[in-house]
């Protein structure tokens, strides 16, 4: 049987360069985050990669996980402070044993490419269903050209409500 596309919000996350332990325990500490807000996480390599059912979801975990390694940096030395990165897009992909295919797979690693260490974007198509729904704010930033997307995607930065 062949994989079924979905619609999805997909949540994904870089965390930056540090020392390696700090690092697999930061992707534990990411990991359990999602779950606790009802993310999935997939088979991961160099990104975390985590789909939830709605954009809300995702988008509050992506501004609860820069808060958590926000505080838990406070108390390292630089060297092994952890600088996430995170994107979230929603739309169709196939779930292939525990990777994601399709274009909104693409579309999330691509806006990833273009998040700043420590800050969210988002795609409008996980923005617009969102709004007045998710306990955050959103900051247009224009759109952006990606190779796998046929049209301009509207891109947005994620921040905590006030």
């Amino acid at each position: 049987m062949s994989p079924v596309s979905q619609r999805m919000a997909i949540m994904r996350a870089r965390l930056g360069k540090n020392k390696a332990g700090d690092a697999s325990t930061a992707k534990t500490s990411l990991a359990a985050l999602a779950k606790e807000r009802g993310g999935i996480v997939m088979g991961a390599r160099k990104d975390v990669v985590v789909v939830f059912d709605r954009p809300e979801q995702a988008l509050e975990c992506a501004v609860a996980a820069i808060r958590h390694f926000t505080e838990s940096n406070r108390a390292l030395e630089s060297g092994r402070r952890v600088s996430p990165r995170i994107a979230v897009h929603s739309g169709e992909a196939e779930v292939v044993e525990d990777d994601l295919k399709g274009a909104a797979a693409e579309l999330s690693a691509r806006l990833l490419e273009v998040t700043p260490a420590g800050r969210v974007f988002a795609s409008g198509s996980a923005v617009s269903p969102a709004l007045g729904r998710a306990g955050c704010a959103f900051i247009g930033l224009g759109k952006e050209l990606f190779d796998c997307a046929p049209e301009p995607v509207e891109v947005y930065e994620v921040v905590p409500a006030a």
